[in-house]
């Protein structure tokens, strides 16, 4: 057999003694060489084909790839960004809800202070008065005890006045008491007596 080579391809011919018919089998494997050839190159063109359609996929699969990375990078963001929007009105309304309750909290004092002052000037206006009463009842009960001397004292002095009167009475009865008896003495002596005498002691 004869051995040829097509195109990279090896070919084996039959053993024939006839040169038409080794030219007919040239020919047919020429023609099955060309083919192949196009069979190849089919091949080549569907394969360069399957390989530009798998690149074109592989781009587009790496575009949406892309496209969904930075999808989820502006989700995240925008997440990010609400969460720090949501942080930022919650530390707002923390320090909101603590200046109302430290303003809460200094009304609450500056109305204790108030209560306080206003129960402290009570209490002092309270004092000033149970000590004005006071003194007041100890100018009562001194004005009191002393027209009580006063009183006593008079009492005092009109019964030592009264006495004294009594005494006097007392004191003029017995000297009125004592002349009437000198009076009648005198009397029973002149009857006595004679008249000349008596005259003379009646002169006297």
């Amino acid at each position: 057999m004869h051995a040829y080579e097509v195109h990279g391809h090896e070919m084996h011919a039959p053993e024939t003694t006839r040169s038409w018919d080794r030219h007919l089998w040239k020919h047919t494997y020429k023609m099955q060489a060309h083919e192949m050839q196009a069979c190849e190159m089919q091949a080549c063109e569907m394969h360069t084909r399957e390989m530009h359609a798998c690149e074109m996929h592989a781009r587009e699969m790496h575009a949406c790839e892309m496209h969904a990375r930075e999808m989820h990078a502006r989700e995240m963001y925008t997440r990010e960004m609400h969460t720090h929007e949501m942080r930022a009105r919650e530390m707002r309304a923390r320090e909101m809800h603590a200046r109302e309750m430290h303003a809460h909290e200094m009304h609450a004092r500056e109305m204790h202070a108030r209560e306080m002052r206003a129960r402290e000037m009570h209490a002092r206006e309270m004092r000033a008065r149970e000590i004005h009463a006071r003194k007041m009842h100890a100018c009562e009960m001194y004005t009191y005890e002393t027209h009580a001397g006063e009183v006593h004292t008079y009492k005092i002095y009109a019964g030592e006045v009264h006495a004294y009167e009594i005494h006097a009475r007392k004191v003029h009865a017995n000297e009125t008491h004592v002349h009437q008896i000198h009076a009648c003495q005198i009397e029973v002596r002149c009857i006595a007596a004679p008249v000349a005498p008596r005259l003379k002691l009646l002169r006297g």
